[in-house]
């Protein structure tokens, strides 16, 4: 019973570390890009629209 349970948490920190690892690399590699319009609240114009059109 003690290895089955050292394998499932070796297993779910593998997991955990690859998956914050890919996230940091993949944000690095292909980030978000800012809008260019910005209303004075800091928001986006585009999103304003949709909300208000809801």
């Amino acid at each position: 019973m003690g290895s089955a349970l050292a394998l499932n948490v070796g297993l779910t920190l593998t997991y955990t570390v690859y998956t914050y690892l890919f996230h940091i690399i993949y944000d690095r590699v292909r980030p978000i890009k800012p809008s260019q319009e910005m209303n004075e609240a800091g928001q986006s114009e585009h999103l304003t629209c949709e909300a208000a059109a809801a």
